[in-house]
């Protein structure tokens, strides 16, 4: 099963230099379900309210695209919420501080890990990550 990270979904929903491959992988995706962590839903908010912080975007549309994801969230995405030692996992693999990775990043490499699940990132620290780890990787917008 694919598992998006949140990179990847803010560009279905903001105008940015991933939209494009984002919403061709949406579509080669077709019916197919896509995971995602709950994680996820904080990083897409935090995403969103950095950008209105900044002015790229009204308010208006900032609560329009919170809603429009939060739809899209509830109709295509099996959300899967991490466990006490999915962050512990985390933590370890951060421990390992040349890689680059966020902490929110490990978190979701974790989560791919559990459910053996294809990691689809647009970021290329993530995607190096999770391919040094063995997680099967799906690079967007190559």
């Amino acid at each position: 099963m694919r598992y998006a990270d949140t990179c990847l979904l803010v560009s279905l929903f903001f105008r940015d230099s991933g939209t494009d491959a984002a919403l061709t992988w949406l579509q080669v995706a077709g019916v197919e379900p896509v995971m995602a962590s709950h994680w996820s839903l904080t990083e897409f908010s935090s995403a969103a309210g950095l950008r209105a912080r900044a002015g790229q975007i009204t308010p208006k549309l900032h609560r329009e695209a919170l809603a429009k994801f939060r739809r899209f969230a509830a109709k295509r995405l099996i959300l899967i919420p991490p466990k006490s030692a999915d962050f512990e996992h985390a933590a370890v693999l951060l421990d390992h501080f040349e890689s680059g990775l966020r902490a929110g990043d490990a978190l979701h490499l974790v989560i791919c890990i559990r459910q053996g699940a294809t990691l689809c990132t647009a970021d290329n620290t993530l995607a190096e990550a999770a391919v040094a780890l063995g997680i099967e990787t799906k690079k967007v917008g190559c």
